[in-house]
């Protein structure tokens, strides 16, 4: 996301399947155990494109995506007859899909040992409108990264996110945050 008359921006591509991609986000590094991204059951993302000073703010922007398996282990884990992705698990993706960013752009690089955290009393606004099922094929979200904001032992970022199926907003995630914590 940019402006149409603007240069176009670095961008990064990450095919989150991929091996070298699995090293250099998904496993500790030293002096750092817990930088890095969680994976096996919590990985809601297959690919993401993170675009540094891109997005409506100019503080960065992902836009990822996953394929919607129907035997996905959540489906059965819902209500009772009613196999779809739990709304929190969609938020959980674009929480993702921010930690990416971090990682990629490494904004823990001052911190001892950084760690990914809530930011206590901040006020998220989701409005959520429809629900992933079995059969809905692929699911996209971007991150429109408003704000940056580093402090003593930490870094925490705020975004805007929307998640789709198909050509269909169905969250709408407003002031998003997420803290790296020494």
């Amino acid at each position: 996301y940019q402006q149409a008359d603007a240069p176009p921006l670095p961008a990064t591509k990450l095919n989150l399947k991929a091996p070298s991609t699995r090293q250099q986000l998904f496993q500790p590094i030293d002096g750092k155990p817990f930088y890095h991204l969680a994976g096996q059951q919590l990985n809601f993302l297959d690919e993401a494109l993170v675009i540094p000073q891109g997005g409506r703010h100019g503080q960065g922007y992902v836009f990822a995506s996953r394929t919607i398996d129907p035997q996905d282990w959540f489906f059965s884990c819902h209500f009772y007859q009613d196999p779809v992705m739990p709304g929190s698990l969609g938020v959980e993706a674009i929480l993702q899909a921010m930690q990416i960013f971090a990682v990629q752009q490494n904004l823990g690089a001052e911190l001892a040992s950084p760690h990914f955290t809530h930011v206590p009393k901040h006020k998220v606004v989701w409005i959520y409108r429809g629900q992933m099922t079995p059969v809905d094929g692929t699911m996209n979200l971007e991150v429109h990264i408003s704000k940056i904001e580093r402090g003593p032992n930490q870094v925490v970022i705020i975004g805007d996110a929307s998640l789709w199926k198909g050509n269909m907003r169905i969250y709408e995630v407003k002031d998003i945050a997420l803290r790296l914590v020494s």
